[in-house]
């Protein structure tokens, strides 16, 4: 019998919270070699924006630079530090961070939201009035697609109403249509007078979409989405660890509201080139793809479930959260990242619309970390893993004639060198006990199973996905499978 052994090690990796392409790869390379400081990288990721003539021409932005979903985080990362930036980008960029003042403003049919624009100069929006009621249709539309976005939260999903924005003309949400060059939008945070990590905002949303991958009108209907409910999450609570999950539900959020659009597949190659990436892992690009948890977990157990998340936000960090709601579902956070990376198996040519993403054939495919061949009694290979991530192994078995595709999860045991009884399974994914493997009871916990691709009856398994499981007294430890003949 061949034995498979796999050792994986945790890699805790040193986060920069910068972006990955393009000039701000350059920006964070700089950052990283020390070539220029954190408040450098913040000046210089601001002025691209607005003024990139300003920056140094190694570090300014250029014509290929592809579009970036969202500005919310790195403009609040300006806005603290604004003390620590150069005095001459301070004087460039202060006109930019206070409310624009546009010619036109219209409300939106509820009410609820007052649209800024202006039809000439740098900022102008398209002009075209179809219905002639004297509102460029592209300013009717904004209103129209962000009084659909409050409904949707509050009316039909039950979050509760961000705080009033007590700045511009009313009471109203302002969201002004501005040439934001590189993003998408930009919500604008206020403190809430008397409240600790409480926030109200204003937003801004790209005037015209030219040179983004959707279409003008698609665009606006998922950043009114994405950016409202940036407004929604800060009213709740807002802390730095919470970003990815911020992004994460955002760029969910657009599907769950305009299905139709598609935006956020223009993020997954990023992701999926980087899968074995942690967990919680944000560089300005990465979030916004691993919002496929969000697309997981809301089909599993409904989109209550992310509300139910944000619902304890504001007593405990986003990743408590996660793992606290999951367990009012019957479930666990290390399980559900396990099946996370199963998820992620079954894209482009191996999807299942049913059982996973219903998208999923519009996806990468995850690429396999390495491939192995059993060629003799036992195999051993070493792999290093990020913590809370997945990566993916190919182990040809030529004599039994099958390759074994190998998900592994890497996420936290509740304690580590744990004694106690062991009591490993193999499953199929519908629960079937397929081999039993006996093993000293007061055995040292190892991660060391030898698997020959037979059942307890010596008959080779089908194709399928198999679940290997290892109790340690109360906890559970789990690894997926997929075996696929030849």
């Amino acid at each position: 019998m061949k034995k498979i052994t796999l050792i994986y090690s945790i890699l805790i990796l040193l986060i920069l919270k910068s972006s990955s392409v393009f000039s701000q790869q350059i920006l964070s390379t700089g950052l990283s070699n020390g070539e220029i400081s954190y408040y450098q990288y913040l000046e210089y990721s601001a002025l691209n924006v607005f003024e990139p003539e300003q920056v140094p021409e190694k570090y300014r932005k250029q014509e290929s630079d592809p579009p970036q979903k969202s500005g919310t985080f790195i403009m609040m990362e300006v806005k603290r530090n604004w003390d620590k930036l150069s005095a001459a980008s301070r004087e460039i960029l202060a006109k930019h961070l206070q409310r624009p003042q546009l010619d036109f403003n219209t409300l939106s049919p509820s009410g609820k939201f007052r649209i800024h624009y202006t039809t000439s100069g740098y900022h102008a929006i398209d002009a075209t009035d179809n219905d002639h009621n004297s509102v460029p249709d592209y300013a009717d539309s904004a209103g129209i697609y962000f009084d659909y976005i409050h409904y949707l939260l509050m009316d039909s999903l039950g979050y509760k109403a961000p705080p009033a924005d007590s700045g511009g003309l009313g009471k109203e949400f302002d969201v002004y249509l501005l040439n934001l060059s590189i993003y998408y939008g930009i919500t604008w945070l206020e403190p809430v007078p008397g409240e600790n990590n409480v926030y109200s905002c204003y937003m801004e949303v790209e005037n015209d979409f030219l040179g983004f991958p959707t279409p003008p009108y698609g665009a606006l209907k998922v950043t009114s989405a994405h950016e409202y409910f940036h407004a929604v999450q800060v009213g709740y609570f807002y802390r730095d660890d919470d970003v990815f999950f911020m992004e994460m539900s955002s760029t969910w959020m657009e599907d769950f509201a305009h299905e139709d659009v598609n935006d956020y597949l223009n993020y997954l190659s990023s992701f999926f080139n980087r899968i074995n990436y942690p967990f919680s892992y944000t560089d300005g690009n990465l979030e916004y793809g691993a919002s496929l948890w969000n697309h997981m977990i809301a089909k599993k157990y409904r989109a209550d479930i992310i509300l139910k998340i944000w619902e304890q936000i504001p007593n405990q960090n986003a990743m408590n959260s996660i793992s606290n709601a999951l367990v009012n579902y019957g479930t666990s956070f290390s399980a559900e990242l396990a099946n996370f990376g199963l998820w992620n198996y079954f894209t482009g040519e191996r999807s299942d619309p049913e059982a996973f993403y219903p998208d999923g054939e519009l996806f990468p495919e995850a690429n396999f970390k390495g491939r192995y061949t059993l060629s003799s009694n036992d195999l051993n290979f070493e792999s290093s893993m990020s913590k809370l991530s997945s990566s993916y192994y190919l182990l040809d078995d030529p004599v039994n004639e099958i390759t074994i595709g190998l998900i592994v999860t890497n996420f936290e045991t509740p304690q580590k060198n744990h004694y106690g009884n062991l009591d490993p399974l193999d499953k199929t994914a519908d629960g079937r006990l397929i081999k039993h493997y006996p093993i000293d009871t007061h055995a040292r916990f190892s991660d060391q199973i030898p698997w020959d691709g037979r059942d307890d009856s010596g008959a080779l398994v089908a194709s399928g996905v198999y679940i290997a499981v290892m109790r340690v007294g109360k906890d559970i430890n789990s690894k997926k499978l997929a075996v696929i003949r030849k």
